[in-house]
């Protein structure tokens, strides 16, 4: 979503919002991979919501749109936030286990450390389901409803717009998720699959954040320390793994002004990254469905 294309870009994301309760309704119903159907009303079933972060507006997204789905279908959800803690997720996951709920939702906080506390819930006769977040075993061992974080809702697009907004030719500050995350696995995999096509894009700066706005806006000052604007080596465009960060980034941008004739790319079409867009800050942002 570019500059100008605001009000699309808002509209786009309301109904994007309401095409996710079908993917809801299918979780909670379960055991086959046929349609979307919905949950009985005969039992009031009750479902345990993990996610990773409600101070982050993607989060709360998902929560929200859960929330309106468990209404719509006669379901009691239990949302908790594990601050992107995986000890606190863990707590959490055994928490919803002890309380006997039906089903467990999880937004992976860890790749590789969130599966042990799934394994007790699934051991504990717990129904699992990983969530727009993936961990090791998604897909596999545990049911996955989600984007396809490498490709259409991922970096793929975010790369090759950018490769068009530069013409081929640049140099790029690439802000990543936390290294324990699998989405941040998969949206540099993606990303990197398209600019190494492009021997005229180079990735002059490659470093991992924790998807909030002030580790952008910290590796963006470090970025623009060691490579200053009366340097041999200017800074052409900044890709971040989500829109907290590049908005970060944009502050670090703007206190040095350095932000004009910067392309700064988000992802995920968050509300305060389509603002942003509308603002003529943001270059652009990659919507991925909540």
């Amino acid at each position: 979503m570019h500059r100008g294309l605001g009000r699309l870009a808002f509209l786009l994301a309301g109904a994007a919002c309401m095409a996710v309760l079908a993917g809801v309704a299918f979780a909670a119903t379960g055991s086959g991979h046929g349609p979307a159907t919905h949950v009985s009303a005969k039992k009031q079933y009750v479902i345990g919501l993990v996610v990773d972060d409600l101070a982050n507006e993607f989060h709360t997204r998902v929560a929200d749109a859960a929330k309106l789905a468990a209404k719509q279908n006669n379901v009691t959800l239990k949302v908790l936030d594990d601050h992107r803690d995986t000890a606190q997720e863990a707590t959490a996951i055994d928490q919803l286990v002890a309380e006997k709920v039906d089903m467990i939702l999880v937004l992976c906080t860890s790749a590789t450390g969130t599966p042990a506390a799934l394994d007790r819930a699934m051991k504990a006769g717990v129904k699992v389901m990983t969530v727009v977040d993936s961990c090791n075993g998604s897909g596999s061992k545990y049911r996955y409803v989600g984007n396809d974080l490498t490709g259409g809702a991922g970096a793929i697009p975010q790369a090759q717009e950018l490769v068009k907004m530069l013409h081929g030719k640049g140099n790029v500050v690439y802000i990543k998720g936390d290294p324990g995350s699998a989405v941040t696995h998969h949206r540099e995999a993606g990303f990197m699959s398209v600019i190494k096509k492009y021997p005229g894009i180079k990735v002059i700066y490659n470093q991992n954040g924790d998807w909030l706005e002030p580790s952008g806006q910290t590796k963006m000052e470090d970025a623009l320390t060691r490579f200053p604007a009366n340097g041999s080596t200017k800074i052409d465009a900044v890709a971040t793994h989500d829109d907290l960060m590049a908005l970060g980034a944009i502050q670090a941008l703007k206190s040095a002004n350095r932000l004009k004739g910067t392309v700064v790319a988000g992802s995920d079409g968050t509300i305060e990254g389509l603002t942003s867009v509308a603002k003529g800050e943001m270059t652009f942002t990659v919507f991925n469905d909540a």
